[in-house]
């Protein structure tokens, strides 16, 4: 495991997430609960993988915002064409938060990529939060 960022990300190798062991998920969901994402390179998952590898995780939230995958409802379509401006939500959010219990996370697989640009950011909202509470409590100590 390598990380991305100094305080966000890991990107996984030597796992194949198809048929990952049960020690090989605890390790997964240890480093995602630490670092916040895990990226997973060059996997060869099928849409019957991809649901399999979230039940994993737990329940999945049905997504309401997106096309859903007509043959795997599980499995959102995410797209954007070449001439869309904006990008996918129209601004930067969490996903799911419009829901009243929001998802835990999401599960991103790449079926088709432009051969630049179309990065999605991510930012690790939990150590930031912290961090800003270490700030603001040191304030009212020093008052």
């Amino acid at each position: 495991m390598t990380p991305m960022a100094p305080n966000c990300g890991v990107e996984v190798t030597g796992v194949a997430l198809a048929d990952c062991s049960d020690d090989e998920m605890e390790t997964i969901k240890s480093a995602i609960y630490e670092r916040g994402l895990a990226v997973f390179r060059d996997q060869d998952l099928s849409p019957e993988d991809h649901i399999a590898f979230a039940r994993r995780w737990g329940g999945i939230d049905i997504n309401s915002y997106f096309p859903l995958e007509e043959a795997y409802p599980e499995i959102a379509v995410v797209k954007k064409e070449p001439d869309q401006q904006t990008n996918i939500g129209g601004a930067w959010h969490t996903d799911h938060s419009y829901d009243q219990v929001p998802a835990m996370g999401s599960i991103l697989v790449a079926r088709e990529l432009p051969p630049s640009g179309g990065d999605t950011e991510f930012a690790q909202h939990g150590r930031g939060l912290r961090c800003a509470i270490r700030r603001t409590q040191g304030r009212y100590r020093r008052a």
